[in-house]
């Protein structure tokens, strides 16, 4: 499971925005721009992988993460099941 504390969100492809930021607590957590707290979501681990699934309105968006190097997470955002972007999470503290 993704440890808690302040991510990074560094775009790889499609509609990422910059200065994203993932502040990760016990089992929930909040997409950040820059210090604003935009999305709240829940992270839910699923064996291979954890999901960040965002509640509310917004519920349909689901982050999935996978264990990249040193602490950061390779991360696909998805839209109803379908592939929007890729990112990775670094530690802030990097």
């Amino acid at each position: 499971m993704i440890r808690q504390g302040t991510y990074r969100v560094v775009r790889v492809s499609g509609a990422i925005p910059p200065l994203l930021r993932k502040r990760v607590g016990d089992g929930t957590g909040w997409t950040c721009l820059g210090l604003l707290p935009l999305l709240p979501f829940r992270l839910t681990d699923r064996g291979a992988h954890v999901e960040l699934r965002y509640r509310g309105p917004l519920r349909f968006l689901v982050d999935r993460l996978t264990e990249a190097d040193a602490g950061a997470w390779a991360g696909e955002a998805t839209c109803l099941g379908l592939r929007y972007g890729g990112f990775l999470l670094e530690p802030a503290s990097r």
